[in-house]
């Protein structure tokens, strides 16, 4: 009788993953499984994946283009008055670093907590005719709401005063009608 459990219990041991591990190895396993499946979201959602903090991300691409983010705001679904997407918005200032006066700009809105852990990154070009030194605002500027991101989410929900923007440039059109690639 003993024998025939010990064999049931070896051979659901192998057959059953988790069944005889102990509960730091199974903690272990189950962090590495969440890590692949993190991985495989990200890359189905085209994210970006980071590794260490933002920071390490090229000085010169931070450099050329200041943003400052003020005024977030939610703003929900509201047939009544138009409002066919909830959306997170927020007012952006631009200071161009740039030698030259530029006409647009291509990148992404790099968005951290505190300690620099990437939250969101979105693609973003500015637009906005900018001199070397000048500084202009737009309102409004934000994404779609989408209520099962969990990035989104925190975006949403996060004060302001916790989150850090920084614009990383990948693309410039100057005035003058040169373009420039600053990967």
């Amino acid at each position: 009788m003993h024998r025939k459990l010990f064999a049931a219990l070896l051979i659901l041991s192998f057959a059953l993953p988790g069944f005889a591990e102990s509960l730091e190895e199974r903690v272990d396993r189950l962090e590495k499984e969440l890590a692949i499946l993190k991985a495989q979201v990200a890359q189905s959602l085209q994210l970006p994946t980071v590794v260490g903090p933002v920071s390490e991300v090229k000085d010169k691409q931070q450099s050329l283009m200041e943003i400052v983010v003020s005024s977030k705001k939610f703003q929900d679904i509201d047939f009544a008055a138009g409002v066919s997407n909830a959306g997170v918005y927020w007012d952006i200032q631009y200071t161009s670093r740039f030698d030259k006066a530029v006409r647009a700009v291509k990148g992404k809105v790099v968005i951290t907590d505190l300690f620099d852990e990437l939250k969101l990154s979105i693609g973003w070009t500015i637009d906005v005719p900018l001199k070397s030194g000048e500084t202009k605002t737009e309102k409004g500027r934000g994404i779609r709401y989408n209520q099962f991101m969990a990035p989104h989410q925190w975006l949403r929900n996060t004060d302001i005063k916790d989150m850090k923007f920084k614009f990383i440039a990948e693309q410039v059109i100057y005035e003058d009608g040169s373009k420039a690639e600053l990967k």
